[in-house]
């Protein structure tokens, strides 16, 4: 893993610019850029928090929850930014699902920004809020759901982060992660994640091309199926 310094001078908007890198990427202040390859982590080292953002490639947050277990906590895509803390007793890790690139920029540089100009903790807020906003969905998905309606709900948010128009009104998705990780994240097997999406292909709502490639081929029914 390779960092690089680099200098960016400051430019804010609104809650967007969780998703928007070439914008987080002007922030003020001194940043590292990290260069990770599929399957290694980033493990902040930092003394204070700072804020971390996806320039390109995907990963996951995974948490140790005991010894030899980790539960994926989320996966971020190019745009993604979140709130990297110090350790707290429980190891937090970024895993580069794809060879990805990272750029860390630590709070104590913000806050000397947003003491002339608060757009710049309006980034922090912006960040923690579309964090917790992922979280709290994921909470409901567990608690409420079933395990088609889990997948379904999660080939509906994967769609609004990452997918791509396909002919007609057909969308289109490169899911970096394995089956295990996405069934890790929902509190569900891979052999339960497995019957979903051929359930979902028997009734023509999806395509599936390979591990890692789905066409959504009817979003009216995939949201019902969601609940």
């Amino acid at each position: 893993m390779h960092a690089q310094k680099t200098n960016f001078s400051l430019a804010c908007s609104n809650a967007a610019l969780a998703r928007q890198p070439d914008n987080i990427a002007q922030l003020s202040g001194r940043s590292s850029l990290f260069q990770i390859p599929a399957g290694q982590f980033s493990k902040s080292r930092e003394a204070a928090p700072a804020i971390a953002t996806i320039i390109d490639g995907a990963a996951k947050q995974v948490a140790s929850i005991e010894v030899g277990k980790e539960q994926v906590l989320d996966f971020l895509f190019k745009g993604d930014s979140w709130i990297v803390w110090p350790e707290h007793g429980r190891l937090h890790r970024i895993i580069a699902l794809v060879p990805s690139s990272i750029r860390v920029m630590s709070l104590p540089d913000l806050d000397q920004v947003g003491a002339c100009d608060p757009a710049a903790l309006h980034l922090i807020a912006s960040v923690s809020k579309l964090t917790l906003e992922r979280h709290a969905d994921l909470l409901l998905s567990l608690g409420r759901r079933s395990a088609e309606q889990k997948v379904a709900q999660f080939l509906i948010e994967m769609d609004a982060r990452i997918g791509t128009a396909d002919t007609g009104t057909r969308r289109k998705l490169v899911l970096p992660m394995s089956r295990s990780d996405i069934g890790d994240n929902l509190g569900m097997t891979i052999e339960s994640v497995s019957r979903s999406l051929s359930h979902f292909g028997r009734q023509g709502v999806i395509e599936t091309q390979g591990r890692h490639c789905i066409y959504l081929c009817d979003l009216n029914r995939l949201n019902c199926l969601a609940g």
